[in-house]
């Protein structure tokens, strides 16, 4: 087991941390660490707030009572070794936050409600997983109207979104229980890369 720190700002005016960054943060330290990373998923299981305590398991040594975890992500290293990392929220309280202007991304997509599908092909001056999780967001809230808030609950893809470079971006629904669970699937330049997954409340 290996224990590690993840510190955070916030976005905008956001008193919460986004999915995307707790995302990359993620990879960025596990990258550092020079692991092979493939056939990740990333749950979430509450909405965080503070900064984060991870720690980093072989899948088969896991002893830990997670019942309690903020988010759980499951990797593959090296295309043969299963991983778990547990988050776990502490009391280091985030202080800071930055500028993050989500309508960019929103305003440069294409929405196509027949195909339930949105396209982006412009470039935009966020990450991958920031694209993603921005775009289903206004997907969503445009096909599913009842009230409520979006969520990222899960994304399981087969490798990190963010060391790709695709010209177009495209995410399209494929299953939703009522207007409260979805499941999209991403599309980098047609090629299928996982889906991401919201709930509403």
């Amino acid at each position: 087991m290996k224990d590690f720190l993840l510190s955070f700002t916030f976005k905008g005016t956001r008193n919460y941390i986004q999915g995307p960054d707790i995302y990359t943060k993620i990879l960025e330290y596990l990258n550092t660490e020079q692991f092979r990373i493939s056939n990740i998923e990333l749950s979430f299981h509450k909405i965080v707030r503070n900064n984060l305590r991870g720690k980093l398991f072989r899948a088969e040594n896991i002893n830990s009572d997670v019942s309690n975890a903020a988010c759980i992500f499951k990797f593959t290293n090296n295309l043969a070794e299963p991983y778990v990392i547990h988050l776990f929220e502490t009391d280091d309280e985030v202080t800071e936050s930055h500028l993050y202007y989500e309508e960019k991304i929103v305003d440069a997509a294409s929405l196509n409600i027949a195909e339930k599908s949105i396209l982006l092909a412009s470039p935009t001056p966020y990450n991958n997983i920031e694209k993603i999780v921005a775009l289903n967001k206004a997907l969503l809230s445009q096909l599913l109207t009842d009230p409520g808030k979006w969520y990222f609950t899960k994304i399981t893809i087969d490798k990190d979104v963010n060391h790709q470079n695709p010209d177009l971006i495209a995410l399209k629904l494929v299953k939703n229980i009522g207007s409260k669970i979805t499941k999209t699937v991403i599309l980098f330049d047609d090629k299928e890369q996982g889906f991401i997954y919201f709930s509403k409340v």
